[in-house]
């Protein structure tokens, strides 16, 4: 099925197009309506399964999820616009990631050859804010990283080190002593 901006119905495109929206005045847009309360979904399957993949719209909690291999949400993304990769996002978490318990969690940064692969940890300058790498065994603290960045302190520009308790273990301060 072929439709135009004006609403008339060509014949469909070649090749494997069922269904083309096409407006040559601006946007087209494809409206999926369901019952408060409830799911828009489009569904991917192939001939040996109807549904192994879906992005699917929660219209309770505004939450819209992608769901792939036949076996349930891969990623999730809530109203808040936090992301949850294999889980749903804890509160306050931009991105969560979750390992399926099959293997380790491992986030890659990868770049190519003569450039720099990096992970950015960027606060603003006061209010007591600072750039944090936390480790944790079952959500409780066990140790960090911590770059002070408060400039009302007198240890700003300061790293910390801390161990299990969260105890300061070793400090390089802005002098790299």
């Amino acid at each position: 099925l072929d439709i135009s901006g004006d609403g008339v119905a060509f014949p469909s495109a070649s090749g494997s197009t069922l269904l083309r929206l096409r407006s040559s005045a601006g946007t087209a847009t494809l409206s999926i309506d369901a019952a408060a309360g409830s799911f828009s979904a489009i569904q991917f399957g192939d001939t040996g399964a109807a549904s192994v993949g879906s992005i699917l719209y929660n219209h309770a909690d505004d939450s819209m999820k992608f769901n792939t291999g036949g076996t349930g949400t891969k990623l999730l993304i809530n109203s808040a616009g936090e992301v949850g990769i294999s889980v749903s996002p804890a509160s306050g978490h931009l991105l969560h990631i979750k390992n399926a318990g099959t293997a380790e969690a491992k986030v890659k940064i990868e770049s190519e050859s003569g450039y720099d692969a990096r992970l950015i940890l960027d606060t603003s300058n006061g209010g007591g804010a600072g750039a944090h790498i936390d480790f944790q065994i079952d959500g409780s603290a066990k140790g960090g990283i911590q770059y002070v960045t408060n400039g009302s302190a007198s240890d700003q520009h300061d790293i910390i080190f801390r161990s299990n308790n969260y105890s300061e273990k070793l400090r390089l301060d802005s002098d790299g002593r």
